[in-house]
């Protein structure tokens, strides 16, 4: 299993510091949330380390080595990511857009195996889809694309799953049951899975990581029970808060 760390990473994006000089290290079987308000960076932070933005200083270190200096092919075999919204340009059915993800471990000009396939439907059940391979993504509601969308990913089957407000367009049921998957994906399956989430609650209950983005370069990281302080919280948000329970913990707005 791969490992994922920052050393010594600073990001700027406009006027807004994402982190200055900071050293995280993300391990097999860890489930990361990564939150903090509006333009502080969450995105910026998590292409970053996918490899598609690059630092202003210091390394993303994928086991070890320097992500920019690693062919993209490599790094897609090890690191996926799911972005906040899905554009679909070319019509396609659910199971040839789950596929997508086995592309990374095909030769040049191979086609998708008998084994691919059976991936991909493995992933489809995975999110409540089972066959639904023929359906095309046009008849698709925005929380069904988003469905396959992270069936895709599943279907890559990175040691890293990178995932940007992955809750979008998903009901409270699917909300609670794709988390759950994300977390069983760590701690069942040692993958590292770092997630953009905007629903405090949720990641309390299903990360066991956090990292905090305030926008003026200083981040808070750690495990959860340490970081989702009230106090802590309050400051990140902005908001006065009220905790109303401590197992799962829970906070409400006053």
């Amino acid at each position: 299993m791969s490992v994922l760390a920052l050393d010594k990473v600073s990001l700027r994006i406009g006027t807004v510091d994402v982190c200055r000089a900071l050293d995280v290290t993300f391990s097999p079987g860890e489930c990361w949330a990564i939150l903090g308000r509006n333009g502080t960076g969450k995105t910026t932070l998590l292409h970053t380390l996918a490899g598609l933005r690059a630092t202003d200083n210091g390394s993303i270190l994928l086991d070890g080595a320097a992500i920019e200096q690693l062919p993209r092919r490599r790094i897609a075999q090890h690191v996926g990511l799911l972005p906040q919204d899905s554009h679909d340009p070319f019509p396609a059915t659910v199971l040839e857009t789950a596929l997508l993800g086995r592309h990374p471990h095909l030769s040049p000009w191979a086609w998708e195996s008998a084994e691919d396939r059976a991936l991909a439907r493995a992933a489809l059940a995975q999110v409540g889809l089972v066959d639904w391979d023929a359906r095309t993504l046009a008849t698709l509601s925005g929380g069904e694309r988003r469905r396959v969308a992270l069936a895709t990913l599943l279907t890559q089957d990175p040691d890293i799953l990178l995932l940007d407000e992955p809750t979008n367009h998903l009901d409270l049921h699917h909300q609670v049951a794709l988390l759950d998957l994300l977390a069983r994906q760590a701690h069942e399956h040692s993958k590292i899975v770092i997630m953009v989430l905007h629903d405090l609650n949720l990641a309390a209950r299903f990360a066991d990581h956090c990292l905090l983005l305030y926008g003026d370069g200083n981040v808070c990281a750690g495990t959860c029970d340490d970081v989702l302080e009230t106090t802590v919280l309050e400051r990140l948000y902005n908001q006065p808060l009220r905790k109303i329970s401590d197992r799962p913990p829970a906070w409400l707005p006053e």
